[in-house]
């Protein structure tokens, strides 16, 4: 039921017999690392047929998936995929993906266009925008996308500029966690329209670099929602409720 994460590429003694999967026909999560981008297109074809899996994670230097497929061949099954790679291209088809709940993405190297083939996925509840995942300066979030979004995770983005996030957009959010997006405007620019985020409940802003404008900014949209969300500026994510107390000591000397 579950295989992975395991690694395939030439000189380890599996290349070429990664088809061999698709007879595990019980299994619910995949990891598989060292694809070639012809055999991730083979594979990817491939994966339709195991009507059980949950969970892809795909980890190679550099992943193709086909432009399109058969019918048969999607695999609307996934609730949860992981990619760490450069991708060449978000298929079209990923957005009829409907049963995915989480994507997670590490050096996708993504633009625009590309997030934009999942922003209709009405399932889609957590997305991770993790280091090198996305390569423009602006992210942009339009009206009426990601409608069950909860958790938006974006970590190590150091090329983004700014974020717009338009009226309508992701309207169950309740977490937006930004960490390590140095390149962020200090002004009004740099992220814009969390009032617009109407499930908000919490906003952090770490490891961003000085940006006192752009805090007080986004403190007063934060002032202004409804919800009144929690606004943590560099700070650790750690439930103190949830553990002992002398590790909570701990924790607030370390922190």
């Amino acid at each position: 039921q579950m295989l992975g994460v395991v690694n395939v590429a030439t000189g380890n003694g599996v290349a070429g017999r990664f088809k061999k999967l698709m007879h595990l026909t019980n299994l619910r999560r995949l990891g598989v690392a060292g694809l070639t981008e012809e055999e991730g297109q083979d594979l990817c074809k491939s994966i339709g047929g195991l009507s059980q899996l949950q969970r892809l994670e795909l980890r190679c230097v550099s992943i193709r998936f086909p432009a399109r497929m058969d019918e048969p061949e999607i695999p609307r099954h996934l609730t949860s995929l992981r990619l760490c790679g450069k991708l060449i291209g978000m298929p079209e088809w990923i957005s009829s993906l409907h049963n995915l709940a989480t994507v997670k993405l590490l050096g996708t190297r993504l633009n625009q266009e590309d997030i934009m083939r999942l922003q209709n996925l009405r399932n889609l509840d957590f997305l991770g925008l993790w280091e090198d995942s996305y390569i423009e300066e602006s992210l942009r979030f339009s009206a009426s996308t990601f409608p069950k979004l909860k958790v938006l995770d974006i970590d190590g983005l150091e090329n983004i500029r700014t974020m717009t996030i338009w009226e309508g957009a992701m309207p169950e959010l309740e977490l937006l966690w930004l960490n390590k997006c140095r390149s962020l405007h200090d002004n009004s620019f740099g992220v814009s329209g969390v009032q617009y985020l109407q499930s908000l409940k919490e906003l952090l802003l770490k490891n961003c670099g000085e940006k006192q404008n752009l805090i007080d900014i986004l403190q007063e949209q934060v002032n202004r929602h409804a919800r009144r969300p929690k606004f943590l500026i560099g700070k650790s994510r750690i439930v103190y409720e949830c553990i002992p107390a002398i590790i909570r000591i701990f924790f607030s000397l370390a922190y």
